[in-house]
């Protein structure tokens, strides 16, 4: 039998931001991710789960499992 694992993998990477206040900060950090100045690549991987979500092509959706 066929299965479809979905995989998912969080990570994360640090950026720097000049700013005069936490707000600030976050608002700028916000924009330059929108805006693709900020891009995560190769960062640090955090979190890694896969979950099943089709099995013989029906659906069958497992809880996600910590890999």
């Amino acid at each position: 039998m066929k299965y479809t694992v979905l995989i998912e993998e969080a990570l994360s990477q640090e950026f720097e931001v000049e700013a005069n206040s936490p707000d600030e900060a976050v608002m700028i950090a916000k924009r330059n991710y929108r805006e693709g100045e900020f891009i995560v690549q190769c960062g640090i991987v955090q979190n890694t789960k896969l979950q099943i979500v089709e099995a013989a092509g029906e659906k069958f959706i497992t809880e996600w499992e910590d890999i």
